[in-house]
């Protein structure tokens, strides 16, 4: 086994003695000295589990190409990633913005009445 698939082994196998340590100690039917043993062991596989995500990133920003085709670091955002997405980031072409024109046009279609054949004669005497 490569020291990669180690270290996935091992991330994986920590999270979840580390779920199993959480349900426990939410659960409360634990002796008072078996909780704690439990809480540190679990502070310790939360740090091991964060130190092999952060390595993680570090080796994400390390493999991110920028748009010359050049290995460049760029910085993961969790804000911008998803279950779906590939890990390399695309620039979004920015929203097409309107012309004074096109807005003028808009407002007085949207504020128009409508065509008067749809009034009827009732509604007219009532005006008057």
């Amino acid at each position: 086994m490569t020291a990669e698939k180690k270290s996935e082994s091992g991330f994986e196998q920590d999270l979840e003695k580390l779920e199993a340590i959480v349900e426990a100690l939410e659960e409360g039917g634990l002796p008072l000295e078996k909780a704690l043993k439990q809480f540190e062991t679990g502070i310790e596989l939360t740090r091991k589990c964060e130190q092999a995500l952060r390595q993680a990133e570090q080796k994400i920003e390390m493999l991110v190409r920028n748009m010359d085709g050049e290995m460049a670091a760029q910085p993961f955002d969790e804000g911008e990633a998803s279950s779906t997405d590939t890990g390399v980031k695309t620039k979004k072409k920015p929203a097409k913005r309107s012309t004074p024109v096109e807005e003028s046009r808009d407002a007085a279609q949207a504020s128009s009445y409508g065509d008067e054949e749809d009034c009827e004669d009732d509604d007219l005497d009532a005006l008057f």
